[in-house]
């Protein structure tokens, strides 16, 4: 059996060794594209999650082992719906119904459907962070560098990133 590591080699030039290697990476997608990214349609999700593998093949410069290039791989899946989350977060404008003095309902504001989904699963993720984790977590959704996070809470980058690998934990 052929291993990942020569098959992402040859993909780099040959579309029949991307193709198979996109099928082999297809559980990956279906769990990103299927569960987490409910604001795009199936074909979308997939789609732009195949693109990021193939943009990872294109840009890995070494290959090692066959873990590194899988680990690799794997993290452009993963960085990909992080950005088109982010990206989808800019855009929605996170609106709710409120009541004036008189106790009238005010329809200046809406929710739709996938903002309040998403605000009630943060919500209930953040209840088993602690305060640091969650200080955490909103400056990364603001799209802070660790570095930026570290300096402004006055930790360390390392305790930074030891806590973000636990926020991910949550989040899986």
């Amino acid at each position: 059996m052929q291993g990942y590591k020569d098959l992402v080699i040859q993909a780099k030039n040959d579309s029949k060794y991307m193709q198979s290697l996109l099928c082999i990476m297809e559980p990956l997608v279906k769990s990103y594209a299927k569960k987490k990214i409910f604001f795009l349609d199936w074909d979308d999700a997939t789609q732009e999650l195949n693109l990021a593998i193939i943009e990872a093949v294109k840009t890995i410069a070494t290959c090692e082992d066959d873990y590194q290039c899988l680990k690799f791989i794997t993290n452009s899946v993963k960085y990909k719906f992080a950005h088109l989350c982010k990206r989808n977060l800019k855009k929605e404008k996170y609106e709710c119904a409120y009541m004036d003095n008189e106790g009238d309902l005010q329809e200046s504001y809406r929710a739709d459907y996938s903002s309040v989904e998403l605000a009630f699963d943060l919500k209930n993720i953040t209840l088993k962070m602690t305060s640091n984790q969650r200080d955490i977590l909103k400056y990364l959704i603001l799209g802070w560098s660790d570095s930026e996070i570290a300096s402004f809470l006055h930790f360390s980058r390392q305790y930074v990133n030891r806590e973000k690998k636990k926020i991910y934990q949550f989040l899986k």
